[in-house]
């Protein structure tokens, strides 16, 4: 194998690794969003249920 085969496949596994990070990460951010609005409706609820 060549050492141009080991480059490529270096960078292709960065790319992947970073994709999958920016991928958590945003899906973090959305999460926290949803639960944020969430949160609120919730809690406005919750007294006129008691």
């Amino acid at each position: 194998m060549s050492a141009s085969t080991w480059v490529e496949g270096t960078a292709e596994t960065a790319a992947v690794l970073a994709v999958t990070v920016a991928g958590y990460r945003f899906s973090g951010r959305l999460a926290r969003r949803r639960a944020g609005q969430a949160r609120p409706a919730e809690a406005a609820a919750l007294p006129a249920e008691a």
